[in-house]
């Protein structure tokens, strides 16, 4: 019985807990498919309208020609537009303005 008890008082404070606690970015998984001919070295994302770019690359290791690879985005609460800035081993870098990451759970990059 002095488990159950313990369980009923704790069940309210983790409630409560939950209730009051600060919004948190909320990580999301992505697969990005590399269809060009170049290898992909790096990703970085930004949140629309942020001051200042990203420069955290969300791969761990390079993603080959016609390979693909999950990386995990940290979301901020109410942004899903994010500014993607793609690189690839050539030096040719281009972008992906605008990109919706909450309606997708995959990118082709080209």
């Amino acid at each position: 019985m002095l488990t159950l008890k313990r369980t009923r008082l704790a069940l309210p404070l983790l409630l409560l807990g939950s209730l009051t606690a600060p919004a948190l970015a909320d990580p999301l998984a992505v697969t990005f498919t590399n269809s060009s001919t170049a290898g992909v070295t790096s990703i970085t994302a930004t949140p629309k309208g942020a001051d200042t770019p990203s420069d955290q690359n969300l791969l761990t290791q390079s993603i080959p020609a016609g390979e693909t690879a999950t990386a995990t985005l940290d979301i901020p609460p109410d942004a899903c537009l994010f500014n993607l800035a793609i690189t690839f081993d050539t030096g040719k870098q281009t972008s992906a303005p605008d990109t919706d990451v909450c309606n997708t759970d995959a990118i082709v990059l080209q």
